[in-house]
């Protein structure tokens, strides 16, 4: 596994789901492992309800995790993946299928066309 997805799996969080598993978790939350991956890529964070859900989850397994943590560790990954020399983070790839892709298109080009 490479560094950089490896730092992903390093928060009180990110260990959390790890232990608990990705199809566990998925499970209990009826949701799909997509959306835990993408939890912990850093991309995006659970909804309220299922943060709830984990740290109630968590509990159970005596497993010390606060609602700041979940929602740090999207933080943390993202500061992680800023490019040292420009500051800035990497422009998310949209996926050619995505409703956003759309979106972007149709906003370029009004801008352009003006």
């Amino acid at each position: 596994m490479p560094a950089r997805i490896r730092r992903r799996w390093k928060s009180k969080f990110a260990r959390f789901v790890f232990a608990f598993g990705t199809k566990n978790l998925a499970r209990e939350l009826a949701i799909t492992q997509d959306a835990i991956y993408k939890w912990v890529s850093g991309s995006v964070t659970p909804r309220s309800s299922y943060a709830l859900i984990i740290l109630s989850l968590a509990r159970k397994r005596r497993f010390r995790l606060t609602i700041q943590e979940i929602y740090k560790h999207s933080l943390t990954v993202r500061a992680q993946e800023i490019k040292p020399e420009t500051g800035i983070l990497p422009w998310p790839k949209a996926d050619a299928s995505s409703p956003e892709n759309g979106l972007l298109k149709n906003r370029f080009a009004r801008t352009s066309a003006k």
